[in-house]
């Protein structure tokens, strides 16, 4: 019986412990709209971005990142604070809704979420992310 116990512990140990991440990183980089429409300009994405001061809107500016003749995609949402952003992230992670949503229409790929800063970021294919990762190191 401890024997089991203690595999028990120790499954639900790994478990918890594979958890843990680095998704929301914080830096001292700070990153503009502008910089993002840049990378990702010339790595041949498709921009679509709308600033607001909409009081409607968490956020301050939203981007769409498409490859061109394609449907993915890869979303950043910039916000006042960083804690805003992290939260933001932390809510539409492992989403299950997001998820059966999205197989809907589809395109049942499982949403990756993550924050930099005060700038939250989804997409669903990590090449979407590589423009923006070289943009942070």
């Amino acid at each position: 019986m401890k024997k089991f116990i203690l595999l028990i512990f120790t499954i639900f140990l790994a478990i918890t412990l594979s958890s843990c991440d680095n998704d929301n990183i914080v830096s001292e980089k700070e990153i503009t709209c502008e910089d993002i429409i840049n990378v990702y300009e010339e790595a041949g994405y498709e921009i679509f971005y709308k600033e607001t001061t909409d009081q409607g809107y968490d956020w301050n500016c939203y981007m769409k990142c498409t490859v061109p003749d394609s449907n993915d995609y890869i979303f950043f949402y910039f916000f006042d604070t960083n804690e805003e952003a992290s939260n933001y992230a932390e809510e539409r992670k492992g989403n299950i809704l997001l998820y059966f949503f999205s197989g809907l229409f589809g395109d049942s790929a499982w949403l990756k979420t993550k924050s930099y800063n005060n700038i939250a970021i989804e997409y669903d294919q990590k090449e979407l992310y590589e423009p923006f990762n070289s943009l942070i190191s």
